[in-house]
C-alpha cells in the first residue's frame, strides 16, 4: 500500500462521523508499519472530533496509513462486520487482503464475547 493521494484527516473523521449513525461503532482502520506490526484504529467512540482527529494524525505522522472503514452492528448477541475500504484504496490488491485479515480477525474477537450467539458478514456497506 503505498501513500497516493490521500484526503485530509479531517476529512477523514468527517467521513467516519458521517458513518456513525448506521452502526454500534465503527471505526477507521490504519495500516501497519514496518516499526508496528499491527494495524492500528480511530473508533467513533474515542472522544469528540477533535480527539479523533489528534489520535489520527499522531498514528499518520507514525506511517500508518488510514485504509478503511469497519463498522458492527450487535442485534440480541448476534453481530454483523461490515468493511469497506476507502476510495484512495478501492483498487489496491494489497489494501484488500489487509482488510480481509483485519475482518477476519475481528470476527474472532467478537465469536469470543459471551452471548455471542452468531458472527456474520455483512453484505455490503450500510448505506
Amino acid at each position: 500500500m503505498e501513500k497516493g493521494t490521500q484526503r485530509s484527516t479531517a476529512e477523514l473523521v468527517r467521513e467516519l462521523e458521517a458513518e456513525a449513525p448506521k452502526f454500534q461503532d465503527v471505526a477507521l482502520v490504519l495500516s501497519a508499519t514496518k516499526a508496528e506490526d499491527h494495524a492500528q484504529v480511530v473508533f467513533h467512540s474515542d472522544g469528540t472530533a477533535k480527539q479523533k482527529l489528534e489520535k489520527l494524525n499522531a498514528l499518520f505522522r507514525r506511517g500508518h496509513l488510514p485504509v478503511a472503514l469497519v463498522g458492527w452492528t450487535n442485534i440480541m448477541g448476534t453481530f454483523t462486520l461490515y468493511s469497506r475500504l476507502l476510495e484512495e484504496f478501492v483498487s489496491d490488491p494489497e489494501a484488500a487482503e489487509f482488510l480481509d485479515r483485519f475482518t477476519e480477525g475481528m470476527k474472532q474477537y467478537f465469536a469470543k464475547l459471551p452471548g455471542c450467539n452468531i458472527v456474520s458478514d455483512g453484505e455490503g456497506w450500510v448505506n
